[in-house]
């Protein structure tokens, strides 16, 4: 999150695109927290399909799902 003419703008690294993803302008530092805060979530849920799939530990999954759970 970082701050460009009065506006927050909330950008994210993606693993599986192996480059940062714009996330957009908000008019908080709090809204783009939570667009990044999602975003993540929507990773932690990816990567831990992957890594339920190839036969790590289920808490590995878990705790990335945990750990970036979605706000509510």
């Amino acid at each position: 999150v970082s701050k460009v003419e009065h506006k927050y703008v909330s950008r994210c690294s993606d693993p599986f695109l192996r480059q940062r993803v714009y996330l957009g302008y908000y008019e908080s530092e709090y809204q783009a927290h939570i667009a990044w805060k999602q975003y993540k979530h929507m990773l932690a849920l990816k990567w831990g399909d992957i890594l339920d799939s190839r036969g790590y530990a289920k808490v590995v999954g878990s705790a990335l799902r945990l750990k970036y759970k979605e706000i509510t």
